[in-house]
């Protein structure tokens, strides 16, 4: 693990500005380039077609097109939050897909060069299929990068990702305490020929 000993930069988090806010400009600044996630590999957002995974209110929308994302699709299947994130004009209806990822195959099978899932939360029994769903909508050079809140999630994940795609992981903040994108993972796909199903 590479551990690059910070702490969100103060600056971020002003008592003027919203806690979704200041969380978008920091993970905006963590995915530049020269940053922490190029650091691990990651070839950015500019000009790719980006899968906002479970992409809620469209809060981190704005990021991926400041960082020179070409599309980004948010995809969730709350439909309440999806509706909110067209209402504010995070995402047009084209954009917005309202149903789990592993739903949206296999007509988007291979489209989006990059899949954001930030402060990643898919129930434990339902991880396997998750990623199997993530390795197959990722044309063959795409790239995932996922935000975690917990160690303790980080580490039972990672198995799994790691089946399917070549993992280089980092905490964000300083410490040992667990909180909003606290760890960082940066991963892409492994040949179809090299997956273990075991």
């Amino acid at each position: 693990m590479v551990t690059f000993g910070e702490n969100p930069d103060t600056h971020f988090f002003s008592p003027n500005r919203d806690i979704l806010e200041s969380y978008r400009m920091l993970l905006e600044k963590k995915f530049s380039e020269g940053e922490i996630a190029s650091s691990l590999g990651f070839h950015g957002f500019r000009n790719k077609k980006v899968a906002d995974i479970g992409t809620r209110d469209g809060r981190n929308v704005d990021a991926f097109r400041h960082l020179g994302a070409r599309d980004v699709y948010g995809i969730d299947p709350n439909f309440s939050d999806l509706d909110l994130a067209v209402k504010t004009g995070k995402l047009d209806r084209k954009h917005a897909i309202g149903k789990k990822l592993d739903q949206i195959l296999p007509k988007m099978k291979g489209y989006f060069d990059v899949a954001a899932v930030l402060n990643f939360s898919i129930p434990i029994l339902e991880r396997d299929q998750f990623v199997e769903a993530l390795y197959d909508v990722l044309s063959p050079n795409g790239e995932v990068v996922m935000t975690f809140v917990e160690g303790k999630t980080l580490y039972h994940t990672l198995p799994i990702l790691q089946r399917y795609f070549n993992v280089r992981e980092s905490r964000l903040t300083k410490g040992t305490e667990d909180g909003a994108h606290a760890y960082l993972v940066v991963a892409t796909k492994k040949p179809q020929n090299s997956i273990y199903h075991g």
